[in-house]
């Protein structure tokens, strides 16, 4: 019995190392499989003989790593799009962030509650204020208060494509701008942020405050002469008279004596009449103040009439009696219509028969839109057509020696006191301006003060 029990053990031993050796060789190649899987060697694959049971292990094993080295593909195409996508991302952000660094205005965005989240390197020269101080900031530090409380301010997202500003810096001192603001928008609708595009116009101001002055200088180098003219006229009256009082004095003529005096004064009289036409020359008096438009138009007329260039030249005046004080600088205006008046004589020059100026005031509009309108026409041959649309914006000139820019002048002068000017043609030229009765607030941010200050300085 022993031995049938030994002869039966050593049947199962060698049973046993018989499967085990048939099983053992391929689960060692099985793995050897994980194990280079695990390694990263994904398509490895996997032979199995003999039993079906190993086949279809050996099968699943390499369904397995078939996908996964697919996959494992799938994934490293992915990969290597999604880093291109971000290095173009990131030349695309930082082409961005070098051309708006680079840009030759102003360039700012905010988010919706106005802090500052865009401040490019313009913006910190023309400001005064480092990239990083400014991040977080309130846009409106970079505005005067006068400019957000002004009409001329709109809210962006209210259709006003640009207005001129009053900038502030971060040392307090102020510059002219134009600004130009545009909603930053969802594919919804909604507003997330504004872009801010300010451009600094202190040159082109200083260019028009030149060009105001030049203006002036040359009318009254023109009038130089005419004035000169007139008041040695006066002088030589006065003269006169005074060599005849001692005569009349020893003669005992006391009628004619008295009425060489009172020649005398009325001379006197038409000097001092005279003079209140001579312009504003004081630079410190340059301010709008309440002025009487109709008083205005006298007086200049008064101070032109007698001089040379309007000898023969009918002036007549239809001044309305209902006119309110108009909130102007009286120098600027008073230039304006001593620009016009001679454009008007030297239009008549030439011109045969009666030569006449008309100079017509009106009240216009209503409320807050009510203005003052001024109208000078003359006989003249007018504009031709191929030259109108150059009135006001080139510089434009029918004079052998004229300088082109009265006209310019005239719309600066116009604009600052935030009224227009236009030209029609009728019988002769016609130009008429309106200045608004209440003058508005916002002009302090804007150009009236810049050129009143220039224009006004002494030749």
């Amino acid at each position: 019995l022993f031995v049938l029990f030994l002869c039966s053990a050593l049947v199962s031993l060698l049973t046993v190392y018989l499967i085990s050796n048939r099983f053992k060789g391929p689960l060692d190649r099985l793995i050897h499989g994980f194990e280079k899987t695990a390694e990263g060697e994904l398509f490895y694959l996997f032979e199995a003989h003999g039993d079906v049971e190993l086949k279809k292990l050996a099968a699943a094993f390499n369904r397995m790593s078939e996908a996964l080295w697919r996959n494992h593909k799938k994934l490293k195409r992915s990969n290597y799009n999604l880093a291109k996508a971000n290095r173009a991302s990131l030349e695309s952000q930082l082409f961005l962030a070098t051309l708006i660094d680079s840009s030759p205005s102003c360039v700012v965005t905010a988010d919706s509650q106005g802090r500052i989240m865009i401040f490019n390197r313009k913006a910190s020269e023309d400001f005064g204020y480092d990239k990083e101080d400014a991040i977080g900031k309130n846009v409106d530090k970079l505005l005067t208060n006068a400019v957000r409380e002004s009409q001329l301010y709109q809210p962006p997202g209210t259709g006003q494509s640009g207005v001129e500003v009053l900038c502030r810096r971060r040392d307090g001192s102020t510059f002219p701008a134009y600004l130009i603001v545009s909603p930053i928008m969802t594919k919804e609708g909604s507003i997330t942020a504004y872009l801010y595009i300010i451009r600094d116009i202190s040159e082109s101001k200083n260019f028009q405050q030149m060009m105001v002055r030049i203006d002036r200088y040359y009318t009254r180098g023109e009038m130089a002469s005419e004035v000169a003219h007139e008041i040695n006229n006066y002088l030589a009256v006065l003269s006169g008279n005074i060599e005849l009082l001692p005569l009349m004095w020893g003669k005992g003529d006391q009628d004619r004596f008295h009425h060489r005096l009172e020649v005398m004064k009325q001379t006197v009289d038409k000097i001092a009449r005279f003079s209140d036409g001579l312009m504003d020359t004081d630079p410190d008096k340059s301010a709008f103040e309440p002025a009487d438009i109709n008083q205005l138009v006298e007086n200049t007329v008064a101070f032109l009439k007698p001089q040379n260039r309007f000898d023969n030249v009918e002036i007549t005046t239809t001044l309305s009696p209902h006119l309110s004080l108009v909130e102007i600088d009286v120098a600027q205006i008073q230039q304006l219509l001593v620009n016009l008046l001679y454009n008007a004589a030297e239009a008549l020059q030439d011109r045969p028969g009666r030569k006449k100026i008309g100079i017509t005031t009106s009240v216009a509009g209503e409320g807050s839109a009510k203005s003052v309108q001024i109208e000078i026409r003359d006989n003249g041959p007018g504009v031709a057509e191929d030259k109108k649309e150059q009135l006001f914006t080139k510089r434009f000139t029918t004079k052998r020696k004229g300088h082109g820019i009265g006209l310019i002048t005239c719309r600066k002068i116009v604009e600052a006191h935030n009224g227009r000017i236009a030209y029609r043609k009728e019988e002769g030229a016609t130009f008429r301006f309106d200045v608004p009765i209440k003058r508005q607030e916002a002009t302090d941010s804007s150009t009236a003060e810049a050129v009143a200050q220039q224009s006004s300085q002494p030749a």
